[in-house]
């Protein structure tokens, strides 16, 4: 790559973040105007950022994993297009089941962009520059989270609350774009790829149970106590499966190695 395509590359991966932590924080500014004009209490609302949120937490894990099996600018593209896709259908806003399958959409995509877009940029820098494209990135997910509220309040002031996932279509195509025609092409996956499922449904659980734990922590007791008892068992037993995860892992790297050594012998 050439010095204009990398850094091309770490603005195109940082306004994507950007957007990521942005649609994070920019529905709470919208929960009235969408309970509103979907006719739903607040309190199912806020399903639309719960399974944003959870989504995003319970599957860093293994879309990283991914990234290392079928390749990281790989898996950025497909998030990119399905982050872009959950926007155009959570802004139809025809109903709630749909909105919240939009944003569940969305969480896939921003999670398999997140946890591979550090390691992209380790790929494409080289080490003279690494520490300071990585903070440019930095800087995107910052300004992310300052302008979220502002950005949600100017467009609800001016435009219906759709608006704030219609924005995110023309970004994340650009973004897709850039993506297809200066990042390096990704080779072919060396290995079938293989998912912890265990391991990334009690992370899911886990993800879930601390968001309603969080969320009820002054008003329900009950379901405080049961939700945090469930994210304890969630978290040791997703310790276990990765204890095992990585057992399994090393076994396998070491029988191969042996496999190969006793071919070239």
């Amino acid at each position: 790559m050439t010095v204009t395509h990398r850094w091309l590359a770490l603005s195109t991966l940082g306004l994507f973040f950007f957007m990521v932590i942005v649609d994070g924080s920019i529905v709470t500014i919208a929960v009235p105007a969408m309970a509103a004009g979907l006719h739903v209490p607040t309190s199912q609302i806020n399903l639309v950022i719960a399974i944003y949120l959870v989504g995003i937490s319970g599957l860093l894990l293994t879309f990283g994993q991914l990234g290392d099996q079928l390749g990281r600018i790989r898996l950025f593209k497909w998030g990119t297009l399905l982050f872009t896709i959950g926007s155009a259908l959570a802004s139809l806003g025809i109903s709630l089941p749909l909105v919240l399958g939009g944003r569940l959409v969305q969480a896939i995509g921003a999670s398999m962009t997140m946890a591979n877009s550090y390691a992209i940029v380790t790929d494409i820098f080289p080490m003279a520059f690494l520490g300071r494209a990585l903070g440019v990135e930095s800087i995107f997910i910052s300004l992310g989270a300052l302008a979220g509220p502002g950005l949600g309040g100017l467009i609800l002031a001016y435009l219906s609350w759709h608006a704030i996932f219609w924005i995110n279509i023309p970004l994340g195509l650009f973004c897709l774009i850039v993506a297809w025609r200066v990042f390096p092409a990704s080779s072919a996956p060396a290995q079938t790829p293989t998912i912890d499922w265990p391991g990334t449904l009690w992370l899911i659980t886990a993800a879930a149970s601390f968001y309603v734990f969080t969320s009820t922590l002054l008003t329900q007791p009950v379901i405080t106590l049961l939700s945090l008892g469930l994210f304890t068992v969630a978290l040791v037993q997703f310790s276990q499966a990765e204890r095992r995860a990585c057992w399994t892992s090393r076994f396998s790297v070491t029988r191969c190695s042996a496999a190969a050594c006793s071919r070239h012998s």
